[in-house]
C-alpha cells in the first residue's frame, strides 16, 4: 500500500494516473499472486493432441485416435 501511496504523490501524472486503478485491484493482484493457478498442464496436453492430428490421417476409428493420445499424453 506504501508504494501506491507514493504513486499518488509522485510528480509524474501517468503514475499518479497508474494509482487509482492499483488502488481498486489490489486485493485481486495480491490473490493472484497468493493464490497462483493457471492451465499450463491442460494447454500442453492439448498441444501434444494437435500433434497427433497430422499423423492421425490413418486412424479411421476415434478409438485409434484416444490411444494414440493416452500413449503420448499418458
Amino acid at each position: 500500500m506504501e508504494r501506491i501511496e507514493w504513486l499518488k504523490r509522485s510528480e509524474l501524472m501517468p503514475l499518479q494516473i497508474l494509482a487509482g486503478p492499483l488502488t481498486m485491484l489490489i486485493e485481486l493482484i495480491v490473490c493472484m499472486w497468493r493464490f497462483r493457478k493457471d492451465n499450463s498442464i491442460t494447454e500442453g496436453s492439448h498441444r501434444k493432441m494437435k500433434l497427433i492430428q497430422p499423423r492421425a490421417n490413418g486412424f479411421v476409428d476415434l478409438h485409434n485416435y484416444s490411444l494414440r493420445v493416452i500413449a503420448q499424453c499418458g
